[in-house]
């Protein structure tokens, strides 16, 4: 019974792992889509308790297409995504 309760533990962890990741690249769409087209660059780093675990470099070209690459380490586990996607005129993605 121990073990059942272990493992749904580790689930719930990794699912409130999940739910934070999304939030942290659904904020990074909006600041994006708030910014300005021309070509800019931005990098971020991603601190727990004062320790660097990752970080996110954003980069938005002349032609308005937006570069976002994510990485987050976590003990050897963690995401690294890369994403590009086309900006219209008031920056909002299409």
């Amino acid at each position: 019974m121990g073990c059942v309760a272990h493992l749904i533990g580790n689930n719930e962890a990794a699912n409130v792992h999940l739910l934070r990741m999304r939030s942290f690249i659904a904020l990074t769409v909006a600041f994006i889509g708030i910014a300005q087209t021309s070509a800019e660059q931005r990098s971020d780093k991603i601190l727990i308790q004062g320790n660097a675990a990752g970080m996110q470099t954003e980069q938005i070209d002349a032609t308005g297409t937006a570069h976002v690459e994510y990485s987050y380490n976590d003990r050897g586990r963690g995401d690294h995504i890369i994403a590009t996607w086309k900006l219209d005129a008031a920056n909002f993605r299409f």
